[in-house]
């Protein structure tokens, strides 16, 4: 308990915090995707990307932009035009002239160095998500385990904590360096967070400048202004915001809209292919928990709910309590057999093969039913509202991929975090209990 205590003290400083939260990040890099580039090797990609450039349309058109462009004075030309010059698609100035000065800097086909900037970019948005929570909630515990669930493997706790919030087996934010054609989304998040971060220290010139340079880089930045909104109500500092900042950003907003009409009609209306069919299933989808996608199969909540109370409430005959679990097996095999067509032995050997689930739920209603109880109540609302606002661009588009929803779910591991904190918050509470009821016996003998 002594060394507990002294590492907790030690939590509540600055430099504490900081140490360990660049622990986590190095953590993440040596055992993630990002290890691959932590050396000095720069191989010429020239095959694979020649290879790329004949099967992915995103890289063919990309490089012929990259190298449409002679001079530094030419790249200028994006903030007026779609990001390449073979179609009308998007409006990313910023994200085009830092990938042709990386072109310029690495080489073209020297790609490790381009992932290597990814890296760099990886391990800011760690460093600014860790500050960010920190400072919004006041809690370091809490801004140190929400990084760990975002960015550290999961190992086999992955099928449980998928549960918990929408991060499912793997580190989310992985899947933001596994190719450099995610930069935009580091860039775009890295200044969203840097955003929200300067308005908590009410460094207004700063916040502006950071939120509009996320539009520069990718659509997903114009999501920061509503955030910026919510993060400040949530810090009580939305009245201190001073008069000059609302003609300020309204300004910034036009002349952002106004850049993007001069790219021409089809870029400002935004690229689109086909109809967006399905967005509201995807967005579920997209934002869900594991927990949540248990619905579908109400055998499995039966049995977890069943778990879940016997737990709680805990009869007083072990006979009676086996009795009710068996009784609970046989009813969710009937329900799972039931739903899924097959005979009741079929349907109890499904149950049994996917034990986890039902387990892993149980453990989901603990948390979720202490978490409710908590303070820490405030914070997962307010972060699964920042998590479900952040996954809207993944339902803009049919055609978005995983990598789009990294945001959704680094504010939901906030959530994830504050379940995790409620449930050992609630056990410490029940140590001195506990150990009275086992000084009992050894006093009155």
């Amino acid at each position: 308990m002594g060394q507990l205590r002294l590492g907790l003290a030690r939590l509540r400083t600055r430099g504490g915090f900081a140490v360990l939260a660049a622990l986590v990040i190095l953590l993440a890099m040596v055992f993630g995707p990002a290890a691959r580039y932590l050396n000095f090797k720069n191989p010429d990609d020239s095959a694979a990307m020649l290879g790329a450039r004949a099967t992915s349309v995103d890289y063919h058109d990309i490089y012929i932009s990259l190298e449409s462009k002679r001079s530094l004075a030419d790249t200028f030309d994006w903030w007026h035009a779609s990001w390449v010059v073979t179609r009308n698609t998007f409006w990313r100035p910023l994200t085009m002239q830092a990938w042709w000065i990386e072109s310029r800097a690495f080489g073209e086909f020297r790609t490790h160095n381009w992932m290597r900037a990814s890296v760099v970019l990886y391990a800011l948005y760690g460093a600014l998500f860790a500050a960010f929570v920190a400072r919004l909630t006041r809690r370091r515990s809490l801004a140190l385990l929400s990084l760990g669930l975002f960015m550290l493997p999961h190992g086999f706790l992955g099928p449980v904590a998928a549960h918990f919030w929408p991060g499912f087996q793997e580190p989310a934010a992985n899947r933001l360096i596994i190719q450099w054609l995610d930069q935009p989304d580091l860039w775009a998040n890295c200044l969203t967070l840097g955003s929200l971060l300067l308005a908590l220290h009410e460094r207004w010139v700063g916040a502006l400048l950071c939120a509009v340079l996320a539009v520069c880089f990718k659509e997903s930045g114009w999501l920061t202004f509503p955030d910026l909104v919510i993060v400040l109500w949530l810090n009580g500092s939305l009245a201190r915001v001073p008069k000059w900042v609302y003609p300020a950003t309204g300004s910034a907003i036009l002349a952002l809209v106004a850049l993007r009409w001069s790219a021409g009609p089809e870029v400002f209306r935004g690229y689109s292919m086909g109809t967006n069919a399905n967005w509201s299933i995807r967005y579920y989808h997209g934002v869900s928990s594991m927990a949540l996608d248990e619905l579908e199969r109400p055998g499995v909540w039966l049995l977890a709910a069943s778990i879940y109370g016997l737990a709680r409430w805990r009869p007083r005959s072990l006979t009676l309590g086996a009795g009710m679990l068996l009784a609970a097996i046989g009813v969710s095999s009937s329900l799972i057999a039931l739903q899924s067509g097959v005979r009741l032995d079929v349907g109890f050997a499904m149950l049994i093969e996917d034990w986890m689930s039902p387990v892993a739920l149980a453990m989901w209603l603990t948390s979720f039913v202490l978490l409710w109880r908590s303070p820490l109540r405030k914070w997962a609302v307010a972060f699964v509202a920042l998590g479900l606002l952040a996954a809207l661009p993944y339902a803009a588009a049919t055609q978005a991929r995983i990598h789009v929803l990294t945001m959704s779910a680094m504010f939901q591991a906030v959530l994830g975090a504050c379940m995790v904190l409620a449930l050992a918050e609630s056990a410490i509470g029940r140590l001195p209990a506990l150990a009275r009821q086992q000084a009992t016996p050894i006093a009155s003998s």
